[in-house]
């Protein structure tokens, strides 16, 4: 019987030894990025692109940097049939992409159907099928529901048209020469129809395809900072390469080890390691394991369960070590709350970040939870992007687009009217693009993402601004997803920042929370947007014992001019929309407010078709929470 510590000495030989030819294995396999006609693609699994090896995607999935009419530009060939590839979406598992044949082709003729091998790919449920009638003789009968094709008519009086579905008409077929069926995205098909996009650009704008159906244990590697790989010799021919070993499906799963080799070259170091690794540290060393990191274990496996159901394999696990790399060891701050410190950093691809690094967690976490769970799915102009995450240990950080510009509350809340900073000389025709980018992104959350989003903490310090001075919506830490063919949420307790925070979420007697309550909390930063900026005017400071909505609300219908309180002539008409909308969203009752579409309706729209908004309960945070607005009318959850 060896001793403890000789077999000790052993596994740790042959664990260097496997972990060192793991890493080679897991390194190889990051996400990275591969440009292509002056485009920037993230490559990961299940693609593969020339330079990248050949364990590190699936050999059906190959993605070449093609010339075109002296372009380069990303293809891939399906059912023998070559399209350029316009974007890649990990986290929905969709490939954007434009037939070839249609390149440069200002008015394009399909000659054939648009087939897909159902075996690797499926048209996503975003788009619709285009059905086409080639050359057509003209008859004096009319044909329902379908669209001329303009551009295809010849000399010879043929015509052809097209219609958004699979069928086809009789009457039409006899009288063609062809029928063509091919997919298109249905927000482009609805704009061609509405007659708002041509027939040729339309197809240059492509269509959506889904990868592999059966991905769910690649979901299960990233989650557990694994790389997703291939391997024709494992059940189901995939590998996850780990730091100190290829496991089937999870860094996690010890029980479920790789047999099959990912490349020739490594064959027999990865079967002696894994035979000898699993020999030695079989009777000791998963318990030693097992009982030194079972929080991380639980606490990765919760994160796991949180990507599968609701993230996105775009986000990458970063490490704590990688962290610390990124922010350059955390040296420039960049803000701290009550939430942790953000740092800026630096990928290492050269991209500016701004990493959250949480405090220490409260409960189970779920500030970290609802970020990665929520943000992780989204995909808008107006939403900040996030990049990864870190789980290890107690360690949480979340990576996000790094924002030059801060957030609009230093550009609202100012302290020095007469300085000469960028905050102060910001237009009313600026703040108002600002706030229809933020209502336009809230939209999107509630309507346009792939579940519902409730943000419940909308404020100006949640709003960051681009360089260009784009807003975009951050910290989902408060947010809730709801159901699809729904808006109203579950929420336990109270949530959000004393001031925005709508009456419902306070008390249940005044209705039900849903996406509502984010209209609320919109229509107070609208209110900000004047009340804030403009709180050194005499005037306004005159009546700051006034609760400021109850100020602004007394010059929404009034003739005066809003000069006296920095308000031009020219921008007087936009201020005072933004103000009526402002209160159409703060009404008490959640039925009495718009819904964020209609907001964005009312915001580009003309002011001479909105109408003053009955005065809601107007009360300070601390009257609201007394109660000083409710009455016997209200509606009781």
């Amino acid at each position: 019987m060896p001793r403890f510590s000789d077999v000790l000495v052993l596994t740790v030989f042959f664990l260097h030894a496997c972990s060192s030819s793991s890493q080679l294995f897991y390194n190889d396999c990051a996400p990275t990025s591969y440009v292509c006609g002056g485009t920037s693609f993230t490559i990961g699994y299940p693609f593969l692109v020339d330079g990248r090896h050949d364990y590190c995607g699936h050999p059906k999935f190959y993605l070449s940097c093609s010339s075109s009419n002296d372009t380069n530009s990303l293809s891939v060939a399906i059912s023998n049939k070559n399209f350029h590839v316009t974007s890649i979406d990990y986290g929905n598992r969709l490939l954007y992409l434009v037939d070839t044949d249609f390149a440069g082709q200002s008015c394009p003729q399909p000659f054939v159907n648009t087939t897909i091998d159902t075996n690797l790919f499926r048209v996503s449920d975003r788009c619709a099928n285009l059905t086409l009638f080639i050359n057509c003789t003209a008859s004096s009968s009319p044909i329902p529901a379908i669209y001329d094709i303009t551009c295809l008519s010849n000399t010879n009086g043929q015509h052809s048209y097209y219609r958004l579905d699979n069928g086809t008409m009789d009457d039409v077929l006899g009288r063609c020469s062809s029928t063509v069926v091919v997919p298109m995205a249905q927000d482009t098909a609805t704009r061609m129809v509405n007659g708002e996009l041509g027939f040729g650009k339309a197809l240059r704008e492509g269509f959506s395809v889904n990868w592999l159906p059966g991905m769910g244990w690649c979901s299960k590697c990233v989650s557990y900072e694994g790389r997703c790989g291939f391997n024709s010799s494992a059940p189901g021919d995939h590998t996850c390469f780990c730091f100190d070993g290829a496991f089937i499906d999870s860094c996690y799963s010890r029980t479920n080890l790789g047999t099959g080799k990912p490349s020739d070259r490594w064959k027999s170091i990865l079967g002696i390691c894994a035979g000898a690794a699993s020999f030695i540290t079989g009777c000791f060393f998963i318990t030693l394991w097992y009982h030194s990191h079972k929080k991380e274990v639980m606490d990765a496996e919760r994160v796991e369960a949180i990507i599968k159901k609701h993230g996105s394999l775009a986000l990458r696990s970063y490490t704590y070590s990688d962290v610390k790399k990124i922010t350059k060891s955390f040296r420039e701050k960049l803000g701290q709350g009550g939430y942790g410190t953000v740092f800026k950093g630096k990928l290492f691809d050269g991209h500016l970040v701004a990493v959250k690094v949480l405090g220490e967690s409260k409960g189970d976490g779920e500030d970290f939870i609802n970020e990665v769970a929520t943000i992780g799915q989204t995909s808008h102009v107006n939403v900040v992007t996030l990049r990864g995450f870190c789980v290890q240990g107690s360690k949480r950080a979340l990576i996000y687009d790094f924002m030059p510009n801060g957030s609009l509350e230093k550009y609202i809340f100012l302290e020095n009217t007469t300085a000469t900073t960028t905050e102060t000389t910001l237009s009313w025709e600026k703040l108002y693009e600002i706030a229809t980018g933020i209502a336009r992104g809230l939209e999107y959350l509630h309507r346009g993402c792939n579940a519902r989003i409730v943000h419940f903490d909308i404020k100006p310090h949640n709003i960051l601004l681009d360089q260009d001075l784009c807003p975009k919506i951050s910290d989902f830490g408060m947010a809730k997803l709801c159901p699809r063919k729904g808006s109203i949420v579950s929420v336990e307790g109270m949530r959000g920042t004393i001031g925005y925070i709508a009456p419902e979420v306070f008390s249940r007697a005044f209705g039900t929370v849903s996406s509502k309550s984010d209209v609320y909390s919109y229509g107070m930063v609208l209110l900000e947007m004047f009340g804030g900026k403009r709180k050194k005017s005499s005037r306004l400071d005159s009546a700051s014992d006034t609760y400021f909505p109850n100020w602004i609300y007394q010059h929404i219908d009034q003739s005066e001019s809003l000069m006296a309180y920095g308000v031009t002539n020219e921008s007087e008409e936009i201020v005072r929309k933004m103000m009526i909308v402002g209160f159409w969203c703060i009404q008490t009752m959640p039925e009495d407010r718009p819904s964020m579409s209609r907001v964005v309706d009312m915001l580009e729209g003309s002011i001479q078709e909105l109408s003053i908004p009955p005065k809601p309960c107007l009360s300070s945070p601390f009257d609201l929470i007394v109660g000083s607005c409710a009455t016997s009318s209200v509606y009781i959850e």
